[in-house]
């Protein structure tokens, strides 16, 4: 089920549903939101695709050279806890490389809908977990939407 805030143009989405052999079927609910039916081996692939879309933005973001204090990204299953390593967490503290959380969350929310593990919009949640790369310490955690209503 995909979430009313997550549909831009709802006669655009219907068509491109209609068109798309994967889907089964769909349904437009009261809310606005739409819940798609797929075919299982279609949804394992998508699901899977978004997965790795996951993986494969993390190695661009931390290959570019823009967040130069993150060593590694890694995130669970279903991306509801996301782990950064820094090099150290005084030299993270000097930079604004924890803004690539923000898009890391929107990713994540939209992968949990998709999958399944965020059945609502409301249910979208993903921890972000800070360790320091010299000591393997948490220093930081911060809860994505919850962070977003104290700041």
């Amino acid at each position: 089920t995909v979430p009313a805030s997550m549909i831009d143009d709802l006669e655009a989405t219907k068509a491109e549903a209609e068109e798309n052999e994967a889907v089964v079927d769909y349904k437009v609910n009261e809310d606005g939101s739409i819940t798609y039916t797929y075919k299982k081996s279609e949804y394992d692939k998508i699901v899977a695709e978004m997965r790795s879309g996951f993986d494969t933005l993390v190695a661009e973001q931390l290959a570019s050279g823009d967040y130069t204090t993150l060593s590694s990204i890694t995130g669970d299953d279903d991306l509801q806890n996301v782990t950064l390593t820094v090099t150290n967490q005084q030299d993270y503290e000097n930079t604004f490389d924890g803004f690539i959380i923000f898009g890391l969350y929107f990713y994540a929310g939209y992968y949990q809908i998709y999958s399944g593990d965020a059945p609502t919009e409301d249910d979208i949640q993903t921890t972000f977990h800070f360790v320091d790369g010299t000591n393997g310490v948490e220093f930081d955690t911060i809860v994505y939407p919850d962070a977003l209503e104290t700041e």
